[in-house]
């Protein structure tokens, strides 16, 4: 019972495949591996007490090891049935984050990149190449250079679903503030703003945008100019 039941809390293999689909292949080739051998002798009913047991440590220390992988990613606020359901952190023209429902979701202004770095990642906006340097209590979160880039570790609230809390090393957890769809630095967990999907960007060069305004020059004539930089 005890190997059913942490196999059943477990979640199948949606926990390091579909859901999250961002666990590094090393962990999540583990967790299927434990899950799937779980499985099997379940199925059996015919194993000894110490491989039930066994089999239950395996599988949870497995599952409780599934590493994220990093990666280009969109960052979608997990709080449901509040201000910031549904929603995308994204990148405004003065270089800080807030959040707000996508019209068009490829654009570069909603793609992160988590860097690996030892103990954790840096978190980097793909729209101004900017990493994240600050996140104070209740204070909009700061990006700058990429030697301030503060170490960022995910904390997995709900493995099953996929939902994880963004931690700032020197500071707080993302989180998504009310006030003028800011984001933030504030602690929360499962079910406030603070809880968050990952989703991973497949086949980036197709799927991600750059936006360019073009505004009519103030001669009147009508024309109208822009500069892109690469």
């Amino acid at each position: 019972y005890a190997l059913y039941n942490q196999y059943v809390a477990c979640g199948g293999e949606a926990a390091s495949g579909t859901v999250i689909g961002t666990c590094t292949v090393e962990s999540a080739t583990a967790y299927n591996t434990a899950y799937n051998s779980a499985a099997a002798l379940i199925e059996a009913k015919n194993s000894t007490d110490d491989e039930y047991n066994d089999a239950r440590t395996t599988l949870a220390e497995a599952f409780d090891a599934l590493e994220y992988n990093g990666g280009l990613c969109k960052i979608r606020s997990a709080y449901t049935g509040g201000y910031s359901e549904n929603k995308l952190v994204y990148v405004d023209a003065m270089n800080n984050p807030y959040f707000e429902q996508a019209t068009d979701e490829t654009l570069s202004k909603y793609v992160w990149e988590f860097v690996p770095v030892e103990g954790g990642y840096h978190l980097k906006s793909l729209h101004t190449q900017s990493y994240v340097t600050a996140a104070g209590w209740g204070e909009l979160v700061v990006l700058g250079e990429e030697a301030a880039a503060k170490l960022v570790t995910v904390d997995f609230l709900d493995k099953e679903n996929g939902i994880v809390r963004l931690n700032v090393a020197g500071g707080y957890p993302l989180h998504a503030q009310n006030s003028g769809s800011k984001l933030v630095g504030y602690t929360g967990g499962l079910g406030t703003a603070s809880a968050w999907y990952v989703e991973k960007v497949e086949d980036a060069e197709e799927n991600i945008r750059y936006s360019v305004s073009l505004g009519a020059d103030e001669s009147g004539s009508g024309k109208a100019y822009s500069t892109l930089y690469l």
